[in-house]
């Protein structure tokens, strides 16, 4: 699948948005330019072309409108999300911000199946701890820690601001403000910059 979807945007090879959106779908940004990868990575905005939660929320959300005909039952729908997200882990060649996601969203869908309502942030924690468990070296994986600083971050701020209005655009700069004060001191350690 991941040598199909890379074939496929091979015939726009010669455009740039080609080398973006195979990051964006696999995270394979061997064809982008070096000048177009420093542009994002001094804007802050390499994480447009690494596989993460948001890219997981998007598939998931294709997965279940294409699987739609046979999820039937809310559980049977939840099975169907864990075998897509198997499968997702398994394009994207197990970034360690992909399988931290996909762990989230894993634990809320085995909780939907066993009639437990699992919440962000016990996901988040028994992601984190799970994965941390099964693979301590995670904990010096650069992604992981910024995929888990921002995670908590956006959690963290969404409710911020809750009353003002209007509602959706408070709750969104309080996740980005949260997310990027999160993540600063990490930039710092491992980039010794904060793009603003």
């Amino acid at each position: 699948l991941r040598r199909r979807v890379a074939a496929g945007l091979g015939s726009l090879h010669a455009r740039p948005a080609a080398a973006l959106l195979a990051g964006f779908l696999i995270g394979d940004v061997r064809e982008l330019p070096a000048a177009d990868h420093e542009a994002l990575r001094r804007t802050g905005l390499t994480h447009f072309v690494a596989v993460s939660g948001s890219n997981v929320a998007l598939f998931l959300a294709a997965w279940w409108v294409a699987m739609g005909p046979l999820g039937w039952t809310p559980r049977l729908r939840a099975f169907l999300g864990l075998v897509g997200l198997a499968l997702f882990v398994i394009v994207t060649r197990w970034e360690p911000s992909v399988v931290r996601a996909a762990t989230m969203a894993a634990l809320v869908l085995v909780g939907r199946i066993g009639g437990v309502p699992i919440g962000g942030w016990a996901a988040f924690g028994g992601a984190v701890t799970l994965l941390l468990v099964a693979s301590g070296e995670l904990a010096f994986d650069a992604g992981f820690q910024l995929s888990a600083a921002a995670t908590a971050g956006v959690m963290a701020g969404a409710g911020l601001w809750s009353d003002r209005r209007p509602r959706w655009a408070w709750a969104a700069l309080g996740a980005t403000a949260s997310a990027q004060v999160a993540v600063a001191p990490l930039l710092l350690v491992h980039f010794g910059t904060v793009p603003l």
